[in-house]
């Protein structure tokens, strides 16, 4: 982990600005809720509710600010231990005294900066994503823990259907990449063979073997790019049905027995952008 390098009193306070910024999302929320609630009940006046907007602003400009604390904390600590990186390394070289310059300084340029783009900055946004999930399902089960399980679920519920067609677009592309290997080698043989085709006036046959090839090729890429935008489409409207429909139509349910307001159920589903995106970009950045 590239983030034992870090400076820890650095890495505390990234952590809690990490989790302010994780608010931003909350605050928009709640003062949707507030305004709604206040709205649908007729609670307070309009001159409440333009308080509350204003506070909702002055929030989100306020952490606007945190914000930018935030990301320049994200590249100082990025910095300090590619630092500490680069000077262990360089120390470590110096003293094997090798004269060979060249593993030497690709460690120290290309690796490092490997170290870099796929450790480090994926560690620290890993912090964040967590951050937002916790905060997101905290405040959304005290709002409304019924309908903030129903969301998390019915969002879950799509990935895992994705899984079942994965092995089909493998086959598929399988397929094609070895239809486009066939068509790749049709064409260099039909090149490295024109002199001789020439010379046997049998460019016909050959440019018929290289079409046929090309057909081939492109009938496999066809099946693959249909099966692709076949199973997104199934995808999608499961999606569109777990995510929206349900999860909306048991808010509903809720606001039609009074159990919640307008404002809650509009607040879970801000929050629900928080409920899985975190976990989905923190699964991307740890493969």
């Amino acid at each position: 982990m590239s983030l034992k390098f870090a400076n820890k009193k650095k890495l505390a306070l990234y952590v809690f600005l990490a989790c302010i910024s994780a608010c931003g999302n909350v605050v928009i929320a709640y003062v949707t809720k507030i305004m709604l609630n206040s709205a649908q009940y007729h609670r307070g006046s309009l001159k409440q509710l333009i308080l509350i907007a204003a506070l909702g602003a002055v929030s989100l400009i306020i952490i606007m600010f945190l914000n930018f604390a935030y990301r320049y904390l994200r590249s100082d600590i990025t910095r300090d231990i590619n630092l500490n990186l680069k000077e262990k390394t360089i120390t470590y070289l110096i003293a094997q005294q090798n004269d060979s310059q060249k593993d030497g300084l690709n460690l120290m340029t290309n690796d490092l900066k490997q170290i870099e783009s796929l450790k480090i900055t994926n560690e620290l946004m890993i912090i964040s994503e967590i951050a937002a999930f916790a905060i997101s399902i905290f405040v959304g089960l005290i709002n409304s823990w019924l309908l903030t399980i129903i969301f998390v679920i019915a969002t879950i519920i799509p990935g895992f259907i994705q899984k079942f067609f994965i092995k089909d677009i493998q086959n598929k592309s399988a397929i094609w990449e070895k239809q486009n290997a066939e068509y790749t080698q049709a064409t260099v043989d039909a090149i490295n063979g024109s002199k001789t085709a020439m010379l046997y006036d049998a460019q016909v046959p050959v440019i018929s073997y290289v079409i046929k090839q090309a057909k081939q090729m492109e009938n496999a890429l066809r099946s693959l790019n249909y099966t692709q935008g076949a199973i997104s489409t199934l995808i999608i409207t499961i999606a569109d049905i777990f995510s929206f429909i349900i999860p909306f139509l048991v808010g509903a349910i809720l606001m039609f027995n009074g159990q919640i307001g307008a404002g809650t159920l509009v607040m879970i589903v801000q929050l629900s952008n928080d409920f899985i995106n975190p976990i989905t970009m923190i699964l991307d950045q740890l493969n």
